[in-house]
Order: structure tokens, then sequence, then C-alpha cells
């Protein structure tokens, strides 16, 4: 459902020096299965598979992509019920200055 978001996401980075940090979260359920033995592994998989689209999508180099995962740790909303654990199983992507270039400037 996110593709055509990350499609205009990755379009605008084409045009950018900067680094692009994908992140990726998953709610508080606990996973243990043949694919994933944590939800560190399930965020960082997310992340992966957001990071390869980009850079498949735009040719954009593998150096300008870093990935992370935070599993459950960061929720941007209470895992209280299956609407909000829903929205913290997402990915964001930050914009990263580049290393040579004053963020204040």
């Amino acid at each position: 459902q996110g593709m055509p978001y990350l499609a205009k996401i990755f379009d605008l980075a084409k045009d950018w020096q900067n680094n692009l940090r994908i992140c990726g979260y998953t709610d508080d359920t606990p996973i243990n299965n043949d694919t994933f033995s944590s939800n560190w592994e399930l965020g960082y998989v997310r992340a992966r598979n957001v990071a390869r689209f980009g850079m498949n999508y735009t040719n954009l180099p593998p150096e300008r992509f870093s990935m992370v995962s935070y599993g459950e740790f960061r929720p941007a909303f209470p895992n209280d019920s299956e609407e909000n654990r829903q929205k913290n199983r997402r990915i964001e992507i930050f914009i990263e200055y580049p290393i040579n270039q004053d963020p204040l400037m």
C-alpha cells in the first residue's frame, strides 16, 4: 500500500545530496518463528526492504542509505489496541545533512 508514497519520496531523493536513514519499528507483540526470532529482526527487515526498494527504484548508491531497527522499543502510540499496534508497525525515513555541511546554514 505504501509503494506509491515511497516512490514519491525516492523521486525527490534523486536530486538530493543527503543520506537517508531508514528506521523499522514493530508493535510489542512478541515474535518468534522460522523467519524472525525477535522484533529487532522484523524491524530491520522492514527497513532493509524499504532501502532496497529505494536503491532499485532510484539507482542511488548503497552508501547513501543506512538502516536501523528499533523493534518494539520506540512506539509512536500505546500498544493498548489493535489499531495502535498497527500504527506502531511502521517505517520512518530520515533525511540527514551531508557530513561536510553545516546544518545551520
